[in-house]
């Protein structure tokens, strides 16, 4: 018999320090991306030039990497629910069926 060990406060403080991740690099990649646009904006030359074409580089990767830990956060969440809707489904079945079982 499987035995599920499963911790709903390391999931949830998981789950934050997660958001709170993606909070963090939301508000740098805004703040890099003024940076480079005050930069651009203030200069001109090809090193200014491949400045910004790295950076907007460097902010569509953050943004996808966002994107992808929204995305984990989002399944984990739903394992979360999954199990509890499978947990409570088990404990309304047991209740249902705790006079056959009593009767063995």
């Amino acid at each position: 018999m499987a035995l599920l060990d499963f911790n709903q406060g390391a999931a949830d403080a998981w789950v934050a320090k997660a958001e709170e991740l993606n909070n963090r690099c939301d508000t740098y990649v805004k703040a890099v991306g003024a940076c480079l646009q005050e930069i651009k904006s203030d200069s001109v030359g090809d090193m200014v030039d491949d400045l910004a074409l790295a950076g907007a580089q460097v902010i569509d990767a953050s943004a996808q990497l966002m994107s992808s830990l929204n995305a984990i956060v989002t399944g984990v969440r739903n394992i979360f629910s999954r199990l509890l809707q499978a947990a409570m489904e088990m404990v309304a079945d047991v209740d249902a069926n705790k006079g056959t079982i009593t009767k063995l």
